[in-house]
């Protein structure tokens, strides 16, 4: 199992660059220049306000991370190489220690997200069209 700790500053380019490669991977029905312009976003507002972990193998490379804004994921990716491993799910597990419930949206065409929520547990509470993509988006809890 990898060793989770919290995120620094200094993992910052590390944790960008898993979330950009994984992002466009996963999602590729929406736009790399949508996620090019949200990069800076990302990097510069959203990780600094989130509490985020990172799963990291024996010599410190980071395999994966999850940030969390309150009880919301906002961001749980693992390095491509490193999926089914249950590094995803050992992020889960830890996040579940410093909140009394979690809920994550995901987008209704990435099955593979849907299905591994599903065998974390979570469930399904509603569906809604994200207004930036147009994307249909599933939200799901997990108590």
């Amino acid at each position: 199992m990898p060793k989770i700790r919290p995120f620094t500053k200094e993992d910052t380019q590390a944790v960008m660059n898993l979330w950009y490669d994984t992002t466009v991977y996963d999602q590729d029905f929406i736009p790399r220049a949508f996620w090019d312009a949200v990069r800076p976003q990302v990097t510069e507002h959203y990780l600094p306000a989130s509490d985020t972990w990172v799963a990291c193998d024996e010599k410190g490379a980071i395999l994966g991370f999850i940030s969390l804004l309150e009880d919301l994921i906002g961001a749980l990716f693992v390095r491509r190489d490193c999926q089914s491993r249950g590094i995803g799910q050992a992020l889960i597990i830890h996040a579940a220690g410093y909140r009394s419930s979690l809920c994550v949206e995901v987008y209704e065409k990435n099955q593979r997200a849907i299905a591994f929520y599903c065998r974390c547990g979570f469930v399904e509470t509603n569906r809604f069209t994200q207004e930036e993509t147009g994307e249909r988006v599933i939200r799901k809890v997990r108590n």
